[in-house]
């Protein structure tokens, strides 16, 4: 992402650009940088092309022409498919490009031993657009609210974040929601977020899984027919309970073995503001309990799959018997 903003100040742009990640938002963002800088009017010397029936003869032929009255002739092209099947005609039309035509390649679809992505990597520029780290998050969204003339405090921020989920895009949507809730020159609050924003499912099994180890076996159920009602799929609920207790292993084997929470956030990615829940859950089960119940997922998930299993009931009756776990717990401190 530095090398592209460098580009972009410069006014030194690679003929080739490759952009691809987990990110959405990134993506575009990026995407529209490099469109803005390279060709700063949609005019006749911008081509866009999309999906796997580009014709190739045609995308090389606009990639030949020079631009008319500017410096350089821009074409942006998404989910062609180049990058996970042959493409020596497409490398072989890249080298013969006119040098003031630029390309940008937006893809998901990378196999990194394919032709087209290695030559990108070598005469280009293959940019990985990941999920950046809390801090990062943290700094890009500060900045959107400095911007709007709105105020959060540091824990604050990382309650919205932990709300939010990890795409940037539910991020942002939320986030001007928010912005507009509250009112320029005011303070977000935790009680603004939960007023307007959509929790995601992850932060609201979270709060389910609470539940279960308080023993509010009620409260559980209710949080989990919410999420039902939210149109969220039994064996997607199950995924994120299962990679909650995988989490919840991991987090009770680092403590064991005398790790920092500190220590404990960055080798397993998590976010500061979950560390304090995760170890209180972890200490009220032993590495074996977790693993039975990590276990119990994993066969859950697979009757669910093969059909052997009612999916919404099957899941429920799971955390009933999380919940009695919970409750033999805490009769035998």
């Amino acid at each position: 992402m530095k090398t592209i903003r460098q580009h972009i100040r410069d006014q030194e742009f690679k003929n080739v650009y490759l952009l691809y990640g987990d990110q959405p938002y990134l993506i575009s963002r990026y995407k529209m940088m490099l469109k803005d800088a390279i060709c700063t009017e949609e005019t006749m010397n911008y081509t866009y092309y999309e999906g796997k029936d580009i014709s190739v003869k045609e995308l090389l032929q606009t990639l030949m022409t020079p631009p008319f009255f500017t410096e350089r002739r821009l074409v942006i092209v998404e989910n062609c498919g180049y990058f996970k099947k042959s493409a020596d005609e497409i490398v072989e039309g890249l080298k013969k490009a006119a040098p003031t035509s630029y390309v940008i390649f937006v893809d998901n679809e990378i196999d990194k031993r394919n032709k087209l992505f290695k030559y990108v990597s070598a005469n280009g520029y293959a940019a990985e657009l990941k999920a950046p780290t809390e801090r990062d998050i943290m700094v890009w969204l500060s900045g959107e609210i400095r911007k709007a003339g709105c105020k959060v405090s540091e824990d604050t921020l990382k309650y919205f974040i932990a709300m939010t989920g990890d795409d940037m895009n539910t991020m942002m949507c939320e986030l001007m929601k928010l912005i507009g809730y509250v009112g320029n020159g005011n303070v977000i609050t935790e009680e603004a977020i939960d007023r307007i924003c959509i929790k995601q499912a992850e932060a609201k099994v979270f709060d389910m899984i609470d539940r279960v180890a308080e023993g509010d076996r009620n409260e559980a159920l209710k949080q989990y027919k919410d999420l039902i009602d939210a149109k969220e799929e039994p064996i997607g609920i199950l995924a994120l309970i299962s990679r909650h207790y995988g989490i919840l292993y991991n987090v009770k084997s680092l403590l064991d073995g005398g790790y920092s929470s500190a220590s404990i956030c960055d080798k397993l990615n998590l976010r500061n503001y979950f560390i304090g829940r995760y170890i209180k859950q972890a200490g009220g089960y032993s590495s074996k309990q977790l693993f039975a119940i990590m276990d119990e997922c994993a066969e859950i998930d697979r009757r669910l799959k093969s059909g052997m299993a009612q999916k919404e009931f099957e899941v429920e009756t799971f955390i009933i018997r999380l919940g009695k776990i919970a409750a033999e717990r805490s009769t035998t401190r």
